[in-house]
């Protein structure tokens, strides 16, 4: 059998346009919604302060969601800064492992002092608290830090472990102030 792509190039380059054409057509689709992003991590943090989830999975859902969606916001901040891309990059391929780190290992590699940026040349400790490149990939760090006090709440339900998901949520929202 022929390959069609091979065979006949007028078909493959059509096929190719039109999937270009697509692929333009949604990508407006999936731009970073920062008021939406916002409502929910208020939401969240309204969520944590009861000190008592109602469903703790659906919760760690709303993070997971929050996490993709804080993706979309990085990747465009990185598309318009080019020398962080790769920071984008690695906060966004770490983002599903960072779940399962300690709070000091997601500090240690991700906080202000962290070392997750150095091996790109891009040292953590040189971006200000609260600068609009830390802002970027706090929307992926912030929900994951989150993740991790609410999976301890779920294990030792301590209010304490709120507290702590409710702060990185309202850090959150000061970072929120940054991403434009």
């Amino acid at each position: 059998m022929r390959n069609p792509f091979t065979h006949r190039p007028r078909r493959c380059a059509a096929l190719l346009g039109l999937a270009f054409g697509l692929a333009l057509a949604v990508a407006p689709a999936w731009a970073f919604d920062g008021a939406g992003y916002k409502a929910k991590v208020d939401a969240l943090k309204a969520e944590v302060e009861t000190k008592n989830l109602a469903d703790p999975k659906a919760t760690l859902a709303r993070l997971d969601e929050l996490m993709a969606l804080g993706a979309v916001g990085a990747r465009e901040y990185g598309a318009r800064q080019a020398k962080f891309a790769k920071l984008i990059d690695a906060v966004i391929a770490d983002a599903t492992a960072m779940k399962g780190y300690s709070d000091a290992e997601i500090e240690g590699k991700w906080g202000e002092q962290g070392s997750g940026g150095d091996a790109l040349g891009v040292p953590l400790k040189s971006l200000g608290q609260f600068d609009e490149t830390r802002a970027a990939i706090e929307l992926i760090i912030s929900p994951a830090h989150t993740y991790i006090f609410v999976n301890k709440w779920i294990s030792a339900r301590k209010a304490r472990w709120l507290e702590q998901a409710r702060d990185e949520l309202a850090e959150l929202s000061e970072h929120l102030k940054q991403v434009h």
